[in-house]
């Protein structure tokens, strides 16, 4: 009995890999040659998919092999799938079914790693399949709570959310259902938040969506931070190590916290007493070091065991290492940065090939997930720059793109690069470009913020100009972009040869930045 019990949750679960993996971008997909066949277990009705994904979830144990085997063969199918095909018409209580539902496959998901974890069979690449999920089920929630939000805001006549809006200044948690997510249906933000609480961001500018998308498994996130709470005076601090400041702490008890964001979660220990342990160490390291000579700056070379230059991630890895006495070492699983042009990280100074990435936390079985907020003004303006820097990775690898250094460029770069130590100049300018950047580091982003740029204003122009409600596959992007890619290649080369002939040309839109060499 108990074997047709995991039978049938075997088979479900497939149905649950199939219906998630619709919404992935994997570059690995490109290297399958399995012939896209009809699948029972694909349902039209999101609803009921998701109840039904849920249900089978929320069984106590879950065939590793889920993981293991059939997320490839289930992207396959759905990859080829128009955007069309899940029904999404329902009622404004359907849909807040069909929200509340997936926040809690997201749980379950996490839950059953954990079960794997402590039976000893999970794996690496589970790792990267859960990841896969868990990203997926975003695109999903984003986009069906948009729609639900949109209901409210016609029924209130107010303008409709695309999801490509330039601004929003709401404070973060300031909203309630859909834009915050939790089991707690009155969660407060400040009011909640717990001494060794880790918030795991994503930003809303293309950058973060290049961090996002580094490494070996991509997530939703390009930042984490602590808090720390004062068991004294109530007072609320935030400890995070940007880019443009290095390590640094903040009170934040009656003043709000990176408004505009466009996704944060609450990720809590189960182990309070040592996440308050964790949490006064890093609010000790970075109160003791901010502004002075021993200020710890940004490392960029992402290393985890070095800490005098301290990145966003490796703050909570010695933190909790230090509260633990050594025993606790998250993540659980770790990004690899393996891809076989390493040009670009070698560029902005990573020489590590294995690192935590922000996203890498989700994995973690010991911190469960207290709260989410989303900011729906940039949904969709994300996941289309999370396509757009999955691309430009995959050209690397696929067609051995590099970014080319300029001389207009370089000339930029090193004008900005000195005017840091010019004073009163430099003091304008600190806040965004730390003086621990290289001239080659500051190029390289430089140069990545200008490609993307470019083509997120062609996608956009040629996609949502009519109609920025438009819904397209991520599949649908994918064949756009290598549209794009292929004719702006040939209108390089077209450039190049016209140049050796003195003859008048059109410019490409970025091949003179990123392309092969």
């Amino acid at each position: 009995m108990k074997q047709q019990r995991t039978h049938s949750v075997k088979k479900r679960s497939h149905f649950l890999i199939l219906f998630f993996s619709f919404f992935l971008i994997q570059s690995c997909s490109q290297n399958l040659r399995i012939p896209a066949q009809s699948s029972s277990f694909i349902q039209r009705d999101l609803l009921l998919s998701t109840s039904d994904i849920l249900s089978q979830l929320a069984t106590e144990e879950l065939s590793i092999d889920v993981c293991n085997q059939e997320i490839a063969e289930g992207f396959h199918y759905l990859s080829e799938l128009p955007s069309d095909h899940f029904k999404t018409e329902y009622s404004a209580g359907e849909y807040e079914q069909i929200i509340k539902d997936i926040w809690l496959i997201k749980k379950n998901l996490r839950r059953h790693v954990g079960n794997w974890e402590s039976a000893g069979v999970m794996t690496r690449q589970c790792a990267g399949s859960i990841k896969a999920a868990l990203r997926a089920s975003r695109y999903i929630e984003d986009y069906v709570s948009l729609i639900y939000v949109n209901q409210f805001q016609i029924k209130n006549n107010h303008k409709k959310l695309t999801g490509f809006e330039n601004t929003d200044s709401s404070a973060n948690f300031s909203k309630p259902f859909p834009w915050v997510l939790s089991d707690k249906e009155d969660f407060k933000f400040r009011e909640d938040l717990k001494s060794g609480d880790l918030l795991l961001w994503r930003g809303k500018t293309s950058i973060s969506a290049s961090i996002a998308r580094l490494g070996d498994t991509e997530t939703n996130f390009s930042h984490l931070s602590m808090v720390y709470r004062d068991e004294k005076t109530g007072k609320l601090f935030h400890m995070e190590s940007l880019i443009e400041t290095g390590l640094i702490v903040e009170d934040f008890t009656h003043s709000p916290l990176h408004p505009g964001s466009a996704r944060i979660v609450v990720l809590r220990h189960k182990d309070a007493q040592l996440a308050k342990k964790a949490a006064k160490f890093a609010y000790e390291v970075a109160s003791r070091t901010m502004g002075t000579k021993d200020h710890l700056y940004y490392d960029f070379g992402f290393d985890l065991n070095d800490h005098k230059k301290v990145f966003c991630s490796e703050i909570v890895n010695w933190a909790f290492k230090e509260a633990s006495k050594g025993e606790v070492d998250i993540p659980l699983y770790k990004t690899h940065f393996d891809m076989k042009n390493r040009t670009f990280l070698n560029a902005i100074g990573t020489d590590a090939k294995v690192g935590f990435q922000p996203g890498d936390i989700e994995l973690s079985p010991d911190f469960t997930m207290i709260a989410e907020w989303r900011n729906f003004n940039y949904s969709r303006a994300n996941q289309l720059k999370d396509v757009i820097h999955s691309e430009i990775y995959r050209w690397m690898d696929d067609y051995q793109y590099n970014f080319k250094w300029s001389f207009r460029g370089n000339i930029l770069g090193s004008l900005v690069y000195g005017t840091r130590r010019i004073p009163l100049l430099g003091n304008l300018i600190e806040d965004k470009l730390p003086l621990n950047m290289s001239r080659r580091t500051l190029s390289s982003v430089m140069t990545m913020d200008k490609v993307s740029g470019i083509i997120y204003k062609k996608m956009m122009k040629d996609l949502f100009k009519e109609d920025p409600h438009a819904i397209y596959s991520l599949a649908d992007l994918k064949k756009r972009l290598e549209k794009i890619r292929v004719r702006d290649l040939e209108k390089f080369k077209d450039q190049v040869r016209a140049n050796r002939n003195g003859k008048a040309h059109a410019n490409p839109l970025f091949h003179h930045l990123l392309g092969p060499t």
